[in-house]
């Protein structure tokens, strides 16, 4: 599969040049130093970290899919300005909204282009999707398999994660009921997945394949304003996390955690939590104490 294109390093500069900033003044700004700046915008450094990913994203404003690949250079300021206000659907002309990029079978890429009055309808079949039920432990996709798949959770929780060189779980996402998980970022990776998926809850969930997506069915407006929600909160979960990785302390994070997950705090294994946290078992122990002494949580 042909790797999809980058506007990284362009729309970085875009951006920088649109405030008026030198590269030593992002530089400053972002705790880097002029030359990273530098390898980024003119694309020496083409491999970028989640670290510095969610470093531009909070600066600019701007999601870190549109960051990689809308080419920002070719919008208006009124566009860019949709972006920075949480809008990642950008207008192209009046009457015609780009809405997704897919991936046929024959591996080429195709844009979605569709008139505003038959947005409504554009969604995926997940209503038509059977029931699969999946034990606790089940594993649904592993790190290096060829995976197109997104499940949505009907009944139970999913979670993803990465195994370290060293055999430790890092969490990425939990997925309880009516949440989004899967592996959208393979297409991306020559459709190799780059996350485990198991569940752990006895669970039901739905499949879809992300390569099927051009089987198009046209609905209701209320289905497809479900089905993105569904895919904003997912989006919502993993930029907020990785702000909070970056900037928040171990209670602003459970903090945040509870907000999101709010059902899932006496459904998933601590150590799972803490994980998710980037703390250890027994910090998380200690930081739900000393909420508790606050009495900003329950015991």
């Amino acid at each position: 599969m042909k790797k999809p294109k980058s506007f990284l390093g362009s729309n970085l500069k875009h951006l920088r040049e649109r405030r008026k900033k030198t590269q030593s003044d992002t530089a400053e700004t972002l705790n880097v130093t002029r030359a990273k700046i530098n390898a980024f915008e003119n694309g020496v450094n083409s491999n970028p970290t989640v670290v510095d990913l969610g470093k531009f994203s909070e600066h600019y404003k701007i999601s870190v899919d549109s960051l990689l690949w809308v080419n920002l250079k070719r919008l208006t300021e009124l566009q860019i300005r949709n972006l920075e206000s949480g809008n990642d659907e950008y207008v192209m002309g009046t009457k015609i909204r780009v809405l997704a990029t897919t991936v046929y079978s024959n591996n080429k890429e195709n844009i979605e282009i569709v008139p505003i009055k038959a947005k409504a309808g554009y969604v995926s079949g997940i209503e038509r999707s059977k029931i699969r039920v999946v034990k606790k432990g089940e594993i649904l996709m592993r790190n290096g398999d060829p995976s197109d798949n997104l499940f949505y959770v009907v009944k139970g929780c999913l979670r993803s994660y990465i195994i370290s060189s060293k055999g430790k779980e890092h969490v990425f996402q939990f997925a309880p009921e009516d949440w989004i998980i899967g592996a959208r970022e393979s297409q991306l990776n020559n459709g190799i997945a780059i996350l485990n998926i198991d569940a752990i809850e006895d669970s039901e969930v739905k499949i879809l394949q992300i390569n099927s997506m051009d089987k198009i069915n046209y609905l209701d407006k209320e289905s497809l304003l479900d089905m993105n929600n569904k895919l904003l909160k997912r989006n919502y979960a993993h930029q907020k996390r990785i702000i909070q990785l970056l900037s928040s302390s171990a209670q602003e994070r459970y903090t945040e955690f509870i907000k999101i997950y709010p059902n899932l705090v006496q459904r998933v294994p601590q150590k799972m939590i803490a994980s998710y946290l980037g703390i250890t078992p027994e910090g998380l122990s200690r930081v739900r104490k000393e909420l508790v002494r606050k009495n900003k949580i329950i015991s």
